[in-house]
């Protein structure tokens, strides 16, 4: 067991096959640390995610690259995890069910979400930007931004966004082509 390793030195003694787990180590990797271990590291091309954070999951393809493969390490995330684009299953359970394992990552490899991923890609970005802020304070600044209302009015207490948040929103809202630039 590892447990009373420094987290640096595990983190280094598992370079090529980063595992990812909090329950052990009690801390958790981010996506700057991966991005920057890509960097260093030109064979570094998978992890073992077993955090229940599936978020994490949609964005280690895009900081990582689609070639980067997540393998499922949390058993009882499995389906979700396959659900938004993780490549493998390392599942206890396949020692006991391994048909029922098998059953499961076969038809998620049979990839009949592809349409449904690419819809929840393709939200992603904008499903984190309406919580820049308090909710609905960054909505209402993005129906305003889009020309779905007439003005951000906001009951107290509720404030208007700053414009630090303004301009992460304006980014969102033009990566996702909700505005165009020359609106921005």
């Amino acid at each position: 067991m590892w447990t009373r390793v420094p987290t640096r030195a595990r983190w280094r003694y598992v370079w090529d096959q980063l595992v990812d787990v909090a329950v052990d180590t009690a801390v958790s990797v981010e996506i700057d640390s991966l991005a920057r271990i890509a960097e260093k590291v030109p064979h570094f091309a998978s992890i073992k995610h077993a955090v229940s954070d599936l978020g994490f999951v949609s964005e280690m393809p895009q900081h990582l690259g689609a070639d980067f493969r997540i393998f499922v390490g949390l058993k009882e995330l499995s389906f979700p995890m396959m659900a938004v684009g993780a490549a493998e299953i390392m599942n206890a359970v396949g020692n006991i069910a391994s048909r029922k394992v098998l059953d499961l990552y076969l038809r998620c490899r049979e990839d009949c979400m592809a349409d449904e991923r690419r819809l929840h890609f393709d939200l992603f970005e904008l499903n984190r930007a309406v919580f820049f802020d308090t909710n609905p304070i960054a909505v209402k600044y993005v129906m305003k931004r889009m020309g779905l209302i007439a003005n951000k009015e906001r009951r107290l207490p509720m404030i208007p966004v700053t414009s630090e948040t303004e301009a992460r929103l304006d980014a969102v809202l033009e990566r996702a082509g909700l505005i165009s630039s020359a609106a921005a």
